[in-house]
């Protein structure tokens, strides 16, 4: 068992390099919280069930993403446009 947890975390410090690296070169900056990435980039057809049968996966951060996206648009609209309604 701990052969196998020595190799899991192995693997994923190797992903996560590889992740990381590749984030650096599209965007320019590296990044901080590499799991908010890895999440964000894990469609709900790869998820993977957990304790409690909770799914892994984006459909949250696209949910929170939507939202600031749908308040930034509102708020540039409306001072953008104040006599409109």
């Amino acid at each position: 068992m701990r052969f196998r947890t020595i190799k899991t975390v192995r693997d994923n410090y190797h992903s996560d390099k590889h992740l990381r690296h590749a984030i650096k070169n599209i965007f320019g900056f590296r990044p901080g919280n590499i799991y908010l990435y890895r999440l964000a980039f894990t469609h709900k057809s790869a998820s993977q069930e957990t304790i409690k049968d909770l799914r892994i996966n984006n459909e949250r951060l696209e949910f929170l993403g939507d939202a600031i996206l749908d308040a930034v648009a509102a708020d540039f609209l409306f001072k953008t446009f104040p006599a409109k309604y």
